[in-house]
């Protein structure tokens, strides 16, 4: 925590025979939070003032005193929180204000009417206003802040509870959790703490695992492929390791691998509107295919993927603009693959609906 510069002094509190000016600055660059440390050093200079001698006499309202040095408070300042008086040993004539009244500014003004000044320099007017700080009651009256403690305990209370989350398995028992938490608002001031936990959880039931199958202690989706290669394809089948040999002793050149290709077409909609030397993405080349044993009818599995494409993840499509035989323009997208994979293929509808898009392509 720093002080702020000083401000400006204040006019001097007595026309002769030595007063006193102040300045002040404040503790709030920046200002000290939650318990953090004060500014070390004082919020207020005082320099002596007007040292002329009045030889008896004062401006009106002003009054001589001839011990004014031994006077205090003489000015609504003298009565700022944690300031203190300042009085000399040796008896110093001067001027002061009546009784009943204190230096302010060059004048005189009623106690009642003095400003209260905290020790952070802050300045609150006086009467009957009543101001709230931190955990005290305060109200400014004859310059002074008169402040009561009150109970400013505030108690916990837990906010709304979240929605349930998914079930944390995909298959057979798990859980689903929602959470709370103590903040709404949380406890201060040594209010009470939350009762009751953070967190809910209830049973849930997806689906049915499927079977495990276990070789050489690793688990294995009944009829997972274990190893594969060129020539060979090994699967999981009721714990037992089954393996396929391929006929590929000879092979003068092995086929294209699915890869990702670019190609350019034209092309027309049903309603005319086209576009020509379009570049677009498609999937090429061969995927592995295998016929497998199984121990119930018929005895065998074929496994025939296809060369298909990833999309992106983000899930982009691209645009292509085509040109109508009216001048306007239609707006149609198309897929971004990252790459190309061997999966399973096309279901008879997705197959009609790929077979009727590229009739559309000329």
């Amino acid at each position: 925590m720093a002080f702020n510069l000083f401000l400006g002094w204040t006019e001097c509190d007595s026309p002769c025979d030595g007063g006193k000016a102040l300045r002040y600055r404040n503790c709030s660059n920046p200002l000290p939070k939650n318990g953090g440390v004060t500014c070390n050093g004082d919020p207020v200079e005082i320099k002596l003032c007007n040292t002329e001698s009045c030889d008896g006499v004062c401006t009106t309202p002003f009054v001589y005193d001839s011990c004014v040095s031994q006077r205090c408070p003489l000015s609504c300042s003298d009565l700022q929180e944690g300031y203190g008086c300042n009085i000399d040993d040796e008896c110093v004539g001067g001027c002061r204000c009546p009784e009943g009244y204190l230096e302010d500014y060059g004048g005189c003004r009623p106690i009642s009417e003095c400003n209260c000044i905290d020790k952070d320099n802050n300045i609150y007017l006086p009467g009957p206003m009543e101001l709230a700080d931190d955990c005290r009651q305060c109200t400014c009256l004859d310059g002074r802040l008169q402040c009561e403690e009150r109970n400013c305990s505030i108690d916990c209370t837990w906010s709304s509870w979240s929605v349930w989350s998914g079930c944390s398995t995909s298959c057979n028992n798990g859980t689903r959790t929602r959470f709370r938490c103590p903040s709404n608002p949380a406890v201060s001031g040594g209010g009470k703490l939350c009762e009751g936990e953070t967190e809910e959880t209830l049973p849930c039931f997806l689906t049915e695992c499927p079977d495990v199958c276990v070789i050489d202690d690793v688990e294995y989706e009944d009829g997972q492929i274990v190893s594969a290669d060129d020539c060979n394809e090994c699967r999981c089948i009721n714990n037992t390791k089954v393996c396929i040999e391929y006929e590929c002793a000879g092979m003068t050149s092995a086929p294209q691998p699915c890869t990702l290709a670019t190609i350019t077409r034209n092309i027309t909609k049903e309603n005319g509107c086209s576009r020509d030397n379009v570049e677009i993405q498609i999937c090429l080349g061969a995927c592995h295919s295998s016929t497998k044993p199984i121990p119930e009818y018929p005895y065998f599995m074929s496994d025939c993927p296809c060369c298909n494409g990833i999309l992106r993840e983000d899930g982009m499509f691209g645009t292509l603009v085509l040109m109508c035989p009216d001048g306007s323009t239609r707006e149609e997208a198309f897929p971004l693959f990252n790459g190309c994979r061997c999966s399973s293929c096309f279901d008879e509808t997705q197959r009609e609906y790929l077979e009727s898009s590229e009739e559309e392509i000329v």
